[in-house]
């Protein structure tokens, strides 16, 4: 660092403390996530840099410089006569202490686009240029100032206002009003025209002093940075590692699936699943999840995703066939008692003589008792294979 930038490192801040604590707060204050006091985050610019301007007709140039140490962000006003658009272009100062690696000296260049306008109206280009919260080069404010004088119509005199007045009220006195304010105007009329006669002029017209204000377009020529082509290649090395991640990743996910897979078979085999399999096929599968275990630890460590896949999906194969078994087993009670359940509903309900089941006729009754009998009977059979099949079948 001391060699970069010729100065001896100094000790007396922390820098990464106090740079953290400052994008922090810039952060909070831009996210609209946040509500935050209106903190200022006030930086030190580092290298003094020089903004050229220069308008497309070159009746308008000129420079000012940044100052190093300045407060930033910061901005420079500037008040510009032209018609046509103006370029900026920002640059290190010759008297920067740049470092040797920021080459070239120009850092960036704007474009303030202006269309020319026809008219005698006198127009004035304001704009800031500076550098922004983050360091960069920015314009943040650029208008086109158009300050143009109008001619307003007189006043109107009282007679008119009389007039105006006379025909809101309408009726006989407004037509009366009106005759009157017609005469009044004749009478002027005819006092122009003797004036006239006489060689005086009229007075001048009134005038008026108008000022617009236009927010100008101002584009981004080029910026200090990778190219394009050295953009492009950043963001395909981005994508490939991003990519890559994320086969490592599902490649760890399928391997912790597979160990947790042997994990989990072989204490089912000695404990719950341990009736739904003969001894010498539950050793020959635990000896196969053992040998799964040394490979995982062994040339699993290198395998692929798709070694994994495989090796869980053979494993799969004969457990998920134990593990059937016992699931099966497991939920025959509940499908019993809900047969049952149903074939008691079903008979009370033809057996009784309440108003509503009026409707049943008794060969349907006597249908539906035929039925429940046989299922009932069938169930009993059922109850008893199960009862004295094996569980490994």
């Amino acid at each position: 660092i001391s060699s970069i930038f010729g100065k001896d490192c100094s000790t007396t801040i922390n820098a990464a403390e106090s740079v953290a604590r400052g994008c922090s707060l810039a952060c909070a204050m831009l996210s609209p996530a946040f509500r935050v006091r209106n903190f200022q985050v006030t930086d030190w610019n580092v290298f003094p840099c020089k903004v050229s301007y220069k308008s497309e007709d070159g009746g308008c140039e000129g420079t000012c410089v940044i100052e190093q140490g300045a407060e930033t962000p910061t901005a420079e006003k500037l008040t510009l006569k032209t018609t046509s658009g103006v370029r900026f272009k920002w640059e290190y100062d010759d008297s920067a202490a740049a470092p040797p690696a920021v080459t070239p000296r120009q850092i960036a260049e704007h474009k303030m686009l202006l269309k020319s306008k026809k008219g005698d109206a006198d127009t004035t280009v304001r704009a800031e240029v500076g550098l922004d919260m983050n360091g960069c080069a920015a314009v943040p404010v650029c208008q086109l100032e158009t300050v143009e004088t109008v001619t307003v119509d007189p006043p109107k005199k009282k007679e008119e206002k009389k007039d105006d007045k006379a025909k809101k009220k309408g009726g006989k006195e407004g037509k009366a009003e009106d005759d009157k304010a017609a005469d009044a105007e004749g009478d002027e009329a005819m006092k122009e025209k003797e004036e006239a006669k006489d060689g005086k002029t009229p007075p001048p017209p009134q005038t008026k002093t108008i000022t617009r204000l236009e927010k100008l377009v101002v584009e981004t020529v080029s910026k200090q940075g990778l190219s394009a082509d050295a953009m492009q290649r950043a963001v395909q090395e981005e994508f490939d590692m991003a990519l890559q991640d994320r086969v490592v990743q599902e490649t760890q996910d399928c391997k912790n699936q597979l160990e947790e897979y042997v994990y989990a078979m072989r204490d089912a085999l000695s404990s719950r699943l341990k009736p739904f399999v003969d001894p010498q096929p539950a050793q020959d599968f635990v000896d196969r999840l053992n040998q799964m275990e040394d490979w995982l630890y062994g040339d699993g460590e290198s395998a692929g995703k798709g070694a994994f896949v495989d090796h869980l999906k053979e494993l799969r194969a004969t457990g998920d066939v134990i593990d059937g078994r016992y699931r099966q087993f497991e939920a025959l009670p509940d499908a019993f008692r809900h047969l049952d359940n149903a074939i008691q509903d079903c008979s009370k309900r033809v057996a009784a003589t309440d108003a509503k089941f009026k409707h049943i006729t008794e060969e349907e009754r006597a249908e539906v008792t035929a039925k429940a009998a046989e299922l009932q009977a069938w169930m009993q059979q059922q109850k008893e294979a199960v009862a004295g099949a094996p569980k490994t079948q």
